[in-house]
């Protein structure tokens, strides 16, 4: 538990609601000033605290997204070093960041990539990672980034929209290591999917290539399974902002092949790293 954190939190409520106690004691000096009669001076001091109780019950809270209920604020970090290139990569992948409902997000930007690079590979992994009853809609994929981008519509550079640093003045170029940064949607309480008897989690990915600088996606854990899936993707999918007429070519890494030999010999994944 970061008690930093908290700490700074809690101290930003206790001084917005003594300010809000000092409003009201300015009020009531001031209107005896005036005998009770005048204008009086209409300081909402309710409203002030209302409002410093929702900053703290809104503002951030890294690390953990919960699995049962909306926690408002509450947001985590995906970061990997390598990007897999293909479907034997890819299960490992979900092994490894699947078990929480940012894994979800990020393996579907995941597999956009390789799909992107090899189409029945990449369509291996969308099946993997949606849940059972969710069709995505392959079509939109096949139009958005089945393509080279010389039509004027389809946006091979879709799937680097949803990683930290990427922006159109940079032709979506991301950082490295990846980031995948994600937050629950306050507004969403989470709802029950009786066919998973779990609850549906609602999320928004960062994203530079939109104006809100959000996107929306639903995942789900069914009871029973080791692992998050994606129920929702259509925010992802969806077109973004072309990159700038004068930002540099993204040139992508490493080969996508479909057995690498390399794989059979690795040393186990990296620790999943969730920020703090």
């Amino acid at each position: 538990m970061n008690f930093k954190k908290i700490f700074g939190s809690a101290l930003c409520a206790a001084t917005l609601i003594s300010s809000a106690f000092i409003a009201t004691t300015a009020e009531d000096n001031i209107w005896d000033s005036l005998g009770g009669s005048g204008g009086r001076v209409n300081v909402n001091t309710g409203q002030l605290i209302n409002k410093a109780i929702n900053a703290v019950e809104t503002a951030p809270k890294h690390g953990k997204i919960d699995h049962n209920k909306l926690v408002k604020g509450q947001c985590a970090t995906v970061t990997f070093e390598k990007m897999p290139r293909n479907f034997a990569e890819f299960e490992k992948f979900q092994a490894q960041y699947c078990t929480e409902p940012q894994g979800a997000v990020a393996a579907f930007i995941v597999a956009m990539n390789i799909y992107l690079h090899d189409k029945d590979e990449g369509k291996r992994c969308f099946d993997a990672v949606a849940y059972k009853s969710y069709v995505i809609d392959m079509s939109l994929i096949k139009d958005k980034i089945g393509r080279d981008g010389s039509d004027g519509y389809s946006q091979p550079f879709l799937p680097r929209a949803f990683f930290r640093g990427a922006t159109p003045r940079n032709g979506y170029a991301p950082e490295k290591p990846y980031k995948v940064d994600v937050s629950v949607n306050n507004g969403r309480p989470y709802q029950r999917l009786s066919s998973a008897q779990a609850p549906v989690i609602y999320l928004n990915v960062k994203t530079k290539g939109t104006d809100s600088g959000m996107r929306g996606v639903e995942v789900v854990k069914p009871k029973g399974k080791d692992y998050f899936y994606v129920l929702n993707v259509a925010g992802l999918i969806s077109q973004v902002k072309f990159p700038d007429d004068d930002a540099p070519e993204y040139v992508d890494e490493g080969q996508y092949d479909r057995e690498p030999a390399e794989m059979q010999d690795e040393a186990a994944p990296e620790e999943a790293q969730t920020e703090q």
